[in-house]
C-alpha cells in the first residue's frame, strides 16, 4: 500500500516546486493550502486537496502517515506566531492523531543569531531575536518535543535563501552585472553568500521522507559572491566587474535608500539589505549534514545562477 503524504503549503514557491519533483516518486499524495482555489486544476485532477488554515481549528479526516509541513507566514508580522507556532501546533496534533508516523518541518537558518559569527553550526545556542525566527524555533522545539514523547520520525530542516526560476532573487544583480553598475565593498575576496538551488532543496526534503533520521540539519550552498559575479558576466558575455568601494561608502548610501525606500514606499535596486548581502561574511554550515546523511548537493549553486542568468536573458527580463 502507498504511504500517504501530506504536503502543506502547496499554493508557494516550495511547494510548487515539491510537487512538480515528488509526483512521480510512488506516494499517495495529499496537497493543502489556506487558500485551495488558487491551486492549478492540475493538482485536484491528480491528487487529493485538503483545506487547511493554520489560523483556524481544522481536523484531519484522513489518515496521514507523512506530514511535511512548508506552509509558513514570512510578510506579515502580525500573524507570525499565530501561524508559524500556534497554527503548526495544531497541525501536528491532528496529523498524530490520525496516525502519522514522520513529521518533515520546513524551518529557517533565520533561527539563528547571526550578528556575532562567521560560522553557524547547529549547535550554537543563541538564537534570533527576530518574529520570524522565533515563531519558528518555537515551532521546532514543540515538534522535536512531541515527537519524541510519540516515537514518531521527525525531521527538521533549516534552508538558507533558496533561489530558482519563479523568484527574481538576482535579476536586479543579473541587470546591474550586464548594465556595468555593480561594485564591491571592501575585500570582495572574502565575501561568502548563502543560497540554495530550488532542486537541491525539494531532492533533500524527499530523502528524508525515505529515510530515517530523527535530527535538524542546515543545508546550504555556500559560494565566494565574485565567483558570482564571474559566472553572471560570463553568461552574459560581458567584462566582470572588479571594482571595489570603501564599505563605509555602501553603508551611507544603503542608509539613504532606506530613508527614501520608508518615504517613497518605492522598493530602490539597492539598500541595506542589499548592502549586507554583498559585504556577508556569515556562512551557514551544512557539514552536519554532509556528516550523518548520504544526501548529496547534484544542483551547484553556480549552475543555478548561469541557468537563471540565461532564462533572463530568454524571457526579456534585462530589457
Amino acid at each position: 500500500m502507498k504511504e500517504k503524504v501530506l504536503i502543506t503549503g502547496i499554493s508557494g514557491f516550495i511547494g510548487k516546486n515539491l510537487y512538480n519533483s515528488i509526483k512521480n516518486e510512488g506516494y499517495d499524495i495529499f496537497l493543502s493550502s489556506r487558500d485551495t482555489s488558487v491551486l492549478p486544476k492540475e493538482y485536484s485532477n491528480s491528487f487529493r486537496i485538503i483545506d487547511w488554515d493554520l489560523e483556524k481549528e481544522n481536523i484531519l479526516h484522513d489518515k496521514i502517515d507523512i506530514l511535511v509541513h512548508l506552509a509558513a507566514e514570512k510578510k506579515n508580522t502580525d500573524k507570525m506566531w499565530q501561524v508559524n507556532f500556534l497554527g503548526t501546533k495544531k497541525l501536528v496534533v491532528a496529523a498524530i492523531k490520525s496516525g502519522v508516523k514522520k513529521i518533515i518541518f520546513l524551518s529557517t537558518v533565520s533561527i539563528y543569531n547571526i550578528e556575532k559569527y562567521k560560522i553557524i553550526h547547529e549547535s550554537f545556542d543563541e538564537y534570533s531575536t527576530n518574529p520570524y525566527g522565533i515563531s519558528k524555533l518555537a515551532a521546532e522545539n514543540f515538534i522535536r518535543e512531541i515527537c519524541e514523547n510519540n516515537n514518531i520520525d521527525f525531521t527538521i530542516i533549516r534552508p538558507t535563501d533558496v533561489i530558482g526560476f519563479e523568484k527574481k532573487s538576482f535579476l536586479s544583480l543579473v541587470k546591474s552585472v550586464q548594465k556595468g553598475y555593480f561594485y564591491y565593498f571592501g575585500d570582495y575576496k572574502k565575501i561568502k553568500t548563502n543560497y540554495l538551488a530550488i532542486e537541491d532543496l525539494c531532492q533533500c526534503i524527499i530523502y528524508f521522507i525515505k529515510n530515517k533520521y530523527n535530527n535538524d540539519f542546515i543545508i546550504n550552498d555556500s559560494v565566494e559572491l565574485y565567483s558570482i559575479i564571474n559566472r553572471i558576466s560570463k553568461s552574459l558575455k560581458v567584462e566582470s566587474p572588479k571594482l571595489s568601494l570603501p564599505k563605509l561608502l555602501g553603508l551611507s548610501v544603503s542608509t539613504i535608500c532606506d530613508y527614501s525606500q520608508n518615504l517613497t514606499k518605492y522598493k530602490l535596486p539597492f539598500n541595506s539589505s542589499r548592502y549586507n548581502e554583498l559585504t556577508n561574511l556569515t556562512i551557514f554550515s551544512s557539514a552536519k549534514l554532509d556528516k550523518n546523511t548520504t544526501f548529496n548537493h547534484k544542483h551547484s549553486l553556480l549552475n543555478k545562477i548561469e541557468e537563471l542568468t540565461k532564462f533572463y536573458l530568454k524571457n526579456d527580463f534585462l530589457k
